[in-house]
């Protein structure tokens, strides 16, 4: 019998193509399953930010790093899943800022995060703090990540005393400028002005100093004051525009009804 080697041709052909998506799908499933054991160890590590893409067993290693240690660690702990033979890193640094700022602005609709952040849990942290200070208010993140953070634990409670003093305002901005705060806007109520001004006279966290305090007291309508005497005492009500000038009213008062008053006034 005569052999045709064309038949070998096409009896080879289905094989081969059979052998080529068994092998596809045998490197699909390699990058996929290094892929998902290497970034859950880096997830663990607290290293989120990193990216992989795998050709085989054979790793590229990108994303921007928040300090200069996170990219070898991040290398290091990619290298430590079994199965991954090499790994090139191009991994690069955020930024470094060298003013350091953050603000928070609301009004009675939403509350604006705007500024820096050294990490992406730290930014998950403060807009947990915003919606929980703020229920009700949409909470917009216009956060980007920046090096230089100073002293990150002292600059988080600065940050959660902003939002809270920026909680009595009607409408109203807080600001971080490294470990200086600043705060304006108009409260919400007379108590809430109090409460504030108290706040920012004798209550700021330690090594949190007040740059600016713009606070102004709510609007009143109509604006009334009065005096009125009886058994020998003046009584004053209505509302002033400072503390001040109400010092500088009841020290008036007594001058004008000392007299009358027989000195006990």
């Amino acid at each position: 019998m005569k052999c045709n080697p064309w038949r070998w041709v096409w009896g080879l052909l289905p094989i081969a193509a059979l052998g080529y998506a068994v092998a596809q799908y045998e490197h699909t499933r390699i990058e996929a399953d290094l892929t998902q054991r290497a970034e859950t160890q880096l997830r663990a590590k607290g290293l989120s930010w990193a990216r992989l893409k795998f050709d085989g067993r054979d790793g590229l290693l990108t994303g921007r790093a928040i300090d200069e240690v996170a990219p070898q660690t991040a290398l290091r702990e990619t290298l430590a899943v079994r199965g991954i033979r090499v790994v090139e890193n191009r991994t690069e640094l955020i930024e470094r800022a060298d003013a350091y700022t953050w603000s928070a602005e609301h009004d009675t609709r939403r509350v604006v995060l705007r500024g820096l952040v050294p990490n992406d849990n730290t930014r998950a942290s403060i807009v947990g703090v915003a919606r929980q200070t703020f229920p009700g208010l949409t909470v917009v993140d216009e956060m980007r990540l920046a090096r230089g953070v100073p002293s990150q634990d002292t600059w988080l409670t600065g940050i959660d005393f902003g939002l809270k003093q920026l909680r009595d305002l009607k409408a109203g901005e807080v600001r971080l400028d490294g470990l200086g705060l600043s705060l304006s806007g108009e409260a919400a109520s007379q108590s809430q002005y109090t409460s504030v001004k108290t706040a920012l006279a004798s209550g700021l966290p330690s090594n949190i100093r007040l740059t600016d305090d713009r606070v102004t007291p709510p609007v009143i309508k109509p604006y009334t004051w009065g005096a009125r005497a009886a058994n020998k005492q003046i009584s004053l009500s209505g509302y002033v525009p400072n503390a001040r000038l109400r010092t500088d009213i009841q020290n008036t008062v007594r001058d004008v009804f000392r007299r009358e008053a027989g000195g006990r006034l």
